[in-house]
């Protein structure tokens, strides 16, 4: 049996020019087991970056073993050519020259935009940990966006009985990540504008998540998605970091709303250090905690403090919560 290739340099690039492209297709084909998980972040970037959902190349490099060349291509076909200017900046956090023209580069547009958020909105969150950004998408755009996740999944929303046999779903999540319009969203001014202040700089990057589709429950049919909870590594330095859903449908609080517990994030850092020295084990436990469920219209934007408790919550309406998972962040491992 010949030997396994080596996990090439981060610099070495292939017809894309682009950094670390080359190394993560080294380390997954074939897979290597001492795979560096601290590059997990770093990765996830390039493909958000690159306009591809991570978890999905992955899938692609297990399952079909490419050359290099071939998975080049298969990123290509997918999500077309990344921007001179994105490679350019992408390359410069790889080598550890991020200059700030580089950064004015990829982040003058926003930089220029009008502020979304005001005062009393970002006290609010502040406060609470979160922000409805109102029409952050127009509802054209919501209204497209549905038709194409309902399509994709084979749901009528005429027809209650095609919400309970989906395709492409686990959960209340939707596979579905790749597509003009979902991209079209993710690129809405006025929701980097939002994010890109509450990050306090303009070279963040739109992630490539999927989609989301939360059905009423029934006797027959209980809800699928998660409890309140936490998308945190407690084994990694606290970090700030940001989460957020469009509503492409008016939602009520009873309606599967993303249901949050306001204010926590200013205490998250005690609560798990106490945690912690009491050798508690399950830290995603919230069931003694206050919640709020967040209405919000067609194409309201709810952003969130990664430290916020959250979760989507069991549908008591007529009607399917249809959703986009959309979040913006800086290039790299630790921002």
């Amino acid at each position: 049996m010949g030997k396994s290739p080596e996990v090439v340099a981060a610099t070495e690039v292939g017809n894309l020019k682009i950094m670390q492209l080359k190394r993560v297709w080294s380390q997954w084909v074939p897979f290597k087991p001492n795979y560096d998980s601290n590059e997990f972040e770093l990765n996830q970037s390039l493909f958000d970056l690159m306009g591809i959902n991570f978890k999905h190349a992955l899938q692609y490099l297990l399952q079909n073993q490419p050359s290099f060349a071939e998975f080049e291509q298969w990123c290509i076909e997918l999500a077309g050519k990344p921007s001179i200017e994105h490679i350019n900046y992408f390359n410069s956090v790889i080598t550890n020259l991020c200059s700030t023209n580089a950064m004015e580069k990829v982040g003058l547009a926003t930089e220029r935009q009008a502020n979304v958020l005001t005062e009393e909105d970002l006290a609010f969150w502040d406060e609470n940990g979160y922000v409805i950004v109102k029409n952050a998408v127009d509802k054209e755009s919501c209204e497209k966006t549905t038709k194409l996740i309902c399509e994709h999944i084979g749901a009528d929303l005429t027809d209650p009985k095609t919400w309970y046999s989906c395709q492409h779903t686990s959960g209340i999540w939707v596979e579905l990540t790749n597509h003009p319009q979902l991209s079209l969203n993710r690129q809405s001014i006025r929701l980097k504008k939002a994010y890109s202040q509450l990050w306090q700089r303009a070279d963040i990057f739109p992630s490539i998540d999927q989609c989301g589709f939360n059905p009423p429950v029934t006797m027959n049919n209980p809800y699928k998605g998660q409890a309140i909870h936490l998308d945190v590594d407690f084994n990694k330095p606290l970090h700030f970091a940001t989460q957020g859903i469009l509503y492409l449908t008016d939602t009520t609080e009873q309606q599967g709303a993303l249901t949050v517990i306001p204010g926590f994030h200013k205490t998250f850092a005690q609560w798990l250090n106490e945690m912690q020295k009491a050798g508690v084990n399950n830290l995603q436990d919230f069931s003694g905690y206050q919640t709020k469920a967040i209405a919000a219209n067609a194409g309201d934007f709810i952003i969130w403090h990664h430290h916020l408790p959250h979760g989507s919550s069991p549908n008591q309406e007529n009607q399917p919560r249809i959703t986009q998972f959309i979040n913006y962040k800086p290039i790299g491992p630790n921002y």
